[in-house]
């Protein structure tokens, strides 16, 4: 198991679309089953309030484009969100008996430092809307040169790079999904 980030643009609300009792869109005059090959609906994680900005979790959305844009275990995206904190200065700070630099993004100190929203971000499901996206893509992009000799982590920087375009996707009206 691990984690799938998939990276859309240019979404559109879709109107008129009701659900059936299995959560599938039907249209709501034929009472039909809407073919799904084009529409999404987000999962907007509670904990992260703001990080999907104007996205509901309660409609459909049609995308332009769709792109798979990376798959990592959990213990190596908990790994490269911790050299990402070490990449933008973050301090340290204790966190269950010892010291990391990533845990500071969780407790709130370093609100608004680069990466902040990612860093302190689900590490399984959850929707990042095309404002953050663009932030981010504004932090990568800052970053890269440092990046590029920056951790001898398992492929610290191909996954950089991955999640770098992945939020230039999500930042074109679009959305970065973690699931």
């Amino acid at each position: 198991m691990g984690l799938d980030i998939y990276a859309y643009s240019n979404i559109e609300k879709v109107e008129n679309v009701q659900f059936d009792i299995d959560g599938d869109p039907t249209d709501p005059i034929v009472q039909e089953q809407v073919d799904d090959g084009d529409l999404r609906r987000f999962f907007l994680n509670p904990y992260f309030d703001g990080r999907h900005g104007d996205i509901s979790g309660e409609h459909l959305y049609r995308f332009q484009e769709r792109e798979h844009s990376l798959q990592i275990g959990y213990m190596l995206y908990g790994r490269f969100r911790k050299e990402l904190a070490k990449l933008a200065g973050y301090p340290k700070v204790e966190y269950m008996g010892e010291f990391r630099e990533d845990a500071a993004a969780w407790d709130g100190s370093c609100a608004g430092m680069p990466f902040e929203p990612l860093i302190n971000f689900s590490d399984c499901e959850g929707t990042i809307g095309s404002e953050v996206c663009s932030s981010l893509l504004a932090d990568f992009n800052n970053f890269e040169e440092k990046a590029k000799d920056f951790s001898e982590e398992y492929k610290f920087f191909e996954n950089y790079m991955a999640l770098k375009k992945a939020f230039e996707i999500g930042s074109r009206n679009g959305a970065v999904v973690f699931s």
